[in-house]
């Protein structure tokens, strides 16, 4: 018993542990950019840093929930996609001109983006079939409903009507008070029902003990596959509104939109101390792993990179990022 508890704590501190390292590095970066560029963090060029990363976040805390569950989806890029030209498609062509219409086109577009992440839980968590062959047919199916919707073309949302503008100023406008974007505000109140949802419900702590021992789970009488298909379920809303975010912001529905930002976004949880065999991750990580991937890619810029140096980098980011976990879990957990 006594040995129980004492690999229990062990793995509760190395759960907690990678987001405050992902912290630290968050501090350590933006410390080293405050030096060498002073100009970089002045309140506008943040305030558009922070708007160009909100669909990667989005999209970053639904693949943390998947991956909590001991899951990967590579269908995140095309469901923003689909989601971004269902809304353009609904208020361009749906006699949805009015703000009333604009919302419901939001409901109905994060409905859909729900439908196809739950086809993937059922899929995977029911039938048992692997979910990277799975996520990967659903990004052909994702992305050939985009294109069917759009027959290959941008769908432009007409300013002019109250839903366009309404759309538009969801993209661009800010609070009164601090000048927070709203698209920046509505991933902040996601994170924090995500957040809640992770660490005071019931719901939360099976999705991270499915990915830590779904075994056990299944012992204990629960059904594990209904908390994979939520999680899939959730992860497929947030895409959807990843989906909307982007287009709120131009007012044009792109059906070419997020490819391969799947792979950012598993960077970015990586990065935040989630770990790829599940059952470890926090939202606060997510969070500081978004921002240190958004930080890197601005520096790289700012340093006049290419991108073919950038795509190398990437790549050895990840590599050194999932090294570093494993020897971390190995300590910790040893």
């Amino acid at each position: 018993m006594k040995d129980r508890d004492t690999h229990v704590k062990k793995w509760a501190k190395h759960y907690t542990t990678g987001g405050l390292r992902a912290g630290v590095m968050l501090l350590i970066l933006s410390g080293m950019l405050l030096l060498l560029f002073p100009a970089f963090f002045s309140g506008q060029n943040v305030r558009n840093l922070l708007r160009q990363l909100t669909p990667l976040f989005l999209i970053a805390l639904g693949m943390l929930l998947i991956v909590l569950t001991g899951g990967i989806d590579f269908s995140a890029g095309a469901v923003e996609a689909f989601g971004g030209m269902m809304i353009s498609v609904l208020i361009a062509y749906g006699n949805l001109s009015s703000v009333q219409g604009a919302c419901f086109a939001v409901f109905l577009t994060l409905l859909c983006g729900a439908i196809l992440g739950a086809c993937n839980g059922l899929l995977i968590g029911y039938l048992k079939m692997e979910p990277f062959i799975i996520t990967i047919a659903m990004m052909s199916v994702a992305r050939g409903l985009t294109y069917l919707l759009s027959q290959g073309q941008s769908v432009r949302v007409s300013a002019l009507s109250q839903a366009g503008r309404a759309l538009l100023l969801f993209g661009r406008a800010e609070t009164p008070l601090f000048r927070i974007p709203y698209v920046v505000l509505t991933a902040i109140i996601c994170a924090v029902l995500l957040s809640f949802l992770q660490k005071y419900s019931r719901c939360g702590r099976l999705l991270a003990a499915c990915g830590a021992d779904e075994q056990a789970v299944r012992f204990a009488g629960i059904h594990a596959s209904r908390y994979k298909c939520l999680a899939y379920m959730l992860a497929g809303t947030l895409y959807a509104a990843a989906g909307i975010v982007v287009t709120a912001r131009t007012c044009t529905g792109t059906p070419g939109i997020g490819s391969s930002i799947e792979l950012d976004a598993i960077t970015a949880i990586i990065l935040g101390g989630v770990s790829l065999s599940g059952g470890s991750g926090t939202v606060f990580g997510t969070i500081c792993g978004t921002l240190i991937w958004g930080l890197s890619q601005n520096a790289m810029n700012l340093f006049a990179f290419s991108p073919y140096v950038q795509q190398v980098m990437k790549g050895s980011i990840i590599i050194l990022a999932v090294w570093l976990q494993r020897v971390s879990r190995h300590d910790h957990l040893k």
